[in-house]
């Protein structure tokens, strides 16, 4: 194939306002060594020196063919680029990368061949970014300094600040997938908006080393304005992006991305790394895990590691696998429990009472089905030349997640096989270091988001609260949750009602939740625990007061509250996820309505006389409902005339529906 049979690559430059440096960037572009053609287009974006375009004009006789220029009105950066793609669309269709270059930087004669060697062939990838070298205004010895942003390209950092520098190789295709500029962008961050059009679009970026792309600093640079008006431009950027910050991509990024947990299986070799137990999850060697941790610790602020280490054995891995709509909450548990080592034992019972129980025997430590340690204790092994220390142990008898278990009684551990599971996690432990002996060049520096700082900017803010860790939903399908008091369902016909609402809420594609309530020491039948294993993809269980919370009245009438402020904040973060939550009765997932229609979700109530449970009255429920009436989006019943006497105290008629299988939506309000 001949030169001129090979695809081009244009190069973009924007000219306003620099004439003494734009011929050294165009020189720049025009002479590249590339085996591709090279059509280069200035874009004079109205500048008020003539000798820009006289400079252009003269390069041109020198750059026959290859070297265009166009003028237009001001428009500013993202309008003078979009011309500028335009302009090469329409002079060659088939062109396959567009390269940005400002008129004051340069590259360096293998520059786009190096761009378009990291780009590849990858249609998902749309675009390499560099590491910056720096010249003119910086305090390097010798003139130059070289920033990364992003050794590996993570989506996660990118939410939260620039990663790519705007001179990247842009692939055509996602351009013509509709990706542009935006022309309004005109004080700072287009390009950082620009790369979030593209991860809107099913891209991601790329990192090209060595590519010889030069930065020139000057005081008076655009960047430097931009700060000043920083958290505006995040603001636009984060209303126009809202679906890249909606806590279920973020959850789905962080599974994928950097995943919070590391399941070691000893008898397998192997270890999983996820955040979400029933998300995508990726299976590594035991040496590549050593690769990644001696990554992290040596460079802990530019890599992302899993923040817990659980070492299973495979018997109690593969139970665990049988209880998946436990999975969740129970990694969610493990997660949120502040502790550096934890030992947890799981039980067979016929019934499921909800909780993580502490014990305190070494004897019973010992024979535990999961051992879970922070990697904070590996980071200080890392970096201390003192022994290990003892680190006290946290245990726990978790009851709910297995349920009944063949061949045990109750209180009875399931995995009765005796493992020592600590001494699998300090034999994987010894294998990851010491640490080997690394060097860094004096000019190289990482300026780029520091990973721990990603975390806790995304996650706490968007799908948690604080102190709270998120609930692992991240398959990215539209999610239901449905909150019902575990005593209605021990009700003569209970379980049958609440089977009616879940083929009424049921939808295809859609993940449905049960919030299940209650009391300390009630006991729902192993009958409702093997229902509720077949209708739902989770089961969240949450531990109600006996005593009322608070006792307000609203109107003369008296009902219960249930949740203590931080079980609020705990329900919330479980619901958050969910584009619709339907409360039945005088659930206590009503108190946190207000704030779950904050964060988008719809919300209802199913009411009749038979969905109250017999712990709250008819009537305090339906004072209860009254009182919370500006977050209910809508009450779901079986005989609307039985309402009427809510409506008579002002809830409003429009919100009173019959109960039908037309569901309840998860589309957000």
């Amino acid at each position: 194939m001949t030169l001129d049979e090979k695809k081009a690559i244009g190069v973009i430059i924007p000219a306003f306002g620099h004439p003494k440096f734009l011929s050294e960037a165009v020189i720049s572009a025009c002479e590249q060594e590339i085996d591709q053609p090279v059509k280069v287009v200035v874009v004079d974006d109205g500048c008020r020196f003539q000798e820009t375009g006289d400079t252009v004009r003269h390069l041109q006789s020198l750059y026959p063919e290859m070297l265009f220029y166009l003028r237009q009105q001001n428009t500013r950066l993202p309008g003078a680029r979009n011309t500028g793609i335009r302009f090469l669309l329409e002079l060659d269709p088939d062109i396959e990368a567009f390269f940005f270059l400002d008129a004051d930087n340069r590259l360096s004669p293998y520059s786009l061949r190096a761009f378009r060697e990291a780009l590849g062939e990858d249609p998902t990838v749309g675009w390499a970014y560099p590491d910056i070298t720096f010249f003119g205004l910086t305090s390097a010895e010798n003139g130059m300094e070289t920033r990364e942003t992003a050794a590996e390209y993570s989506r996660l950092k990118h939410l939260v600040s620039n990663i790519s520098e705007a001179g990247s190789m842009v692939r055509a295709d996602m351009i013509r997938r509709g990706v542009w500029f935006d022309e309004t962008m005109t004080s700072g961050f287009e390009d950082w908006e620009f790369w979030l059009s593209a991860l809107e679009a099913g891209f991601q970026g790329i990192r090209a080393e060595h590519t010889g792309f030069l930065y020139r600093v000057r005081p008076e640079s655009m960047l430097a304005e931009s700060q000043r008006i920083v958290d505006t431009l995040v603001d636009t950027i984060r209303t126009k992006h809202k679906p890249l910050f909606h806590p279920s991509n973020i959850l789905a990024w962080e599974n994928t991305d950097a995943p919070t947990f590391a399941v070691y299986r000893p008898e397998h070799g192997t270890v999983v790394m996820m955040s979400d137990p029933l998300g995508a999850a990726k299976e590594i060697s035991l040496e590549d895990f050593r690769r990644l941790f001696q990554q992290w610790a040596h460079n802990h602020f530019e890599h992302f590691f899993p923040t817990h280490i659980v070492t299973v054995a495979e018997d109690t891995w593969q139970l665990l696998q049988t209880r998946k709509p436990f999975l969740r909450w129970f990694f969610w548990h493990l997660r949120s429990q502040n502790n550096q080592k934890q030992v947890v034992s799981l039980l067979g019972e016929d019934h499921p009472s909800f909780e993580f129980l502490p014990y305190g025997s070494e004897t019973e430590a010992d024979r535990a089905d999961v051992f879970c340690v922070s990697t904070q204790v590996l980071w200080k092994r890392a970096h201390s030349d003192e022994p290990p220390q003892k680190t006290e142990r946290s245990a726990y008898w978790a009851r709910a997640c297995p349920g009944p278990a063949d061949g045990h009684t109750q209180d009875q551990p399931v995995c009765d096989r005796g493992m020592p599971l600590e001494q699998a996690f300090e034999k994987l432990a010894d294998g990851l270091l010491p640490l080997p002996t690394y060097r860094h060049h004096a000019s190289r520096k990482f300026s780029g988001p520091h990973s721990a700082a990603v975390r806790e900017l995304l996650i706490p803010e968007l799908c948690a609260n604080p102190g709270i860790e998120p609930f692992p939903a991240s398959r990215n399908l539209p999610r239901k949750m449905l909150a019902v008091p575990a005593g209605l369902m021990t009700l003569r016909g209970g379980l049958e009602r609440v089977a009616e609402i879940v083929d009424i809420i049921s939808e295809p594609d859609t993940e449905l939740v049960l919030l299940l309530e209650h009391e300390p020491d009630e006991k729902a039948s192993a009958l409702v625990l093997q229902r509720m294993q077949e209708s739902f993809d989770d089961i969240i269980p949450l531990t109600v007061t006996k005593n009322i919370v608070d006792a307000p009245q609203y109107l003369g009438k008296r009902f219960r509250n249930h949740l203590t402020e931080d079980q609020l904040k705990q329900v919330s973060v479980f619901a958050r996820t969910c584009g619709a939550v339907v409360a039945v009765g005088g659930s206590s997932l009503v108190e946190a309505f207000g704030d779950l229609r904050r964060h988008g979700s719809n919300t209802a109530v199913f009411f009749d006389d038979d969905l109250v449970g017999s712990s709250d009255s008819i009537e305090a429920t339906k004072a209860k409902l009254l009182a919370y009436e500006h977050a209910i989006g809508r009450i779901m019943t079986s005989n609307p005339d039985r309402l009427a006497g809510l409506i008579a105290e002002g809830f409003p008629a429009e919100k009173i529906e019959r109960a039908t299988n037309s569901g309840v939506g998860c589309s957000k309000t």
